[in-house]
């Protein structure tokens, strides 16, 4: 069922309603599977449906860290930054995938670290490790990635 109500919600020829319902559908059943779903529509950047999906990842908690944090090893920025997303929104549970945050924060694009530097402060006081890789983006000439550190 969750490929099914992936589909629907990525098709961007359906109407709005239909996949935001699809989304509301994978957000309740709360599997990894649906995690894995509601991150492949993050990669679509399609703004209400991608706030529908945040919105609702927050329901899933810990089911949405382990998928989100594979998503950082992928080589693709638009895969990084779908679990850089779900990252900053799950709160000082991302704490436990940190090492994988500070890793993909070495290579990350500008697209992909302002998300994941926002992921890496959710951590709260364990991200305190992350500091010497953060320092960097303070270098940075984007005024959202400098806020974001």
């Amino acid at each position: 069922m969750s490929a099914m109500m992936g589909l629907i919600a990525r098709t961007g020829f359906l109407p709005t309603q239909v996949r935001l319902r699809a989304v509301e559908k994978l957000c309740a059943t709360r599997t990894a599977a649906s995690a894995e779903q509601l991150l492949r529509i993050l990669e679509t950047r399609d703004a209400e449906i991608s706030k529908a999906v945040l919105d609702g990842v927050k329901a899933l908690g810990s089911v949405a860290i382990g998928p989100a944090a594979r998503r950082l090893q992928m080589r693709t920025p638009v895969s990084q930054r779908a679990g850089a997303l779900v990252l900053a929104s799950a709160g000082t549970e991302v704490a436990s995938v940190l090492p994988q945050m500070i890793e993909c924060l070495q290579t990350a694009t500008p697209d992909v670290r302002g998300p994941l530097l926002h992921a890496i402060a959710g951590a709260g006081p364990a991200a305190a490790d992350a500091v010497p890789q953060i320092v960097p983006c303070l270098k940075s000439n984007s005024t959202a990635e400098v806020s974001a550190a």
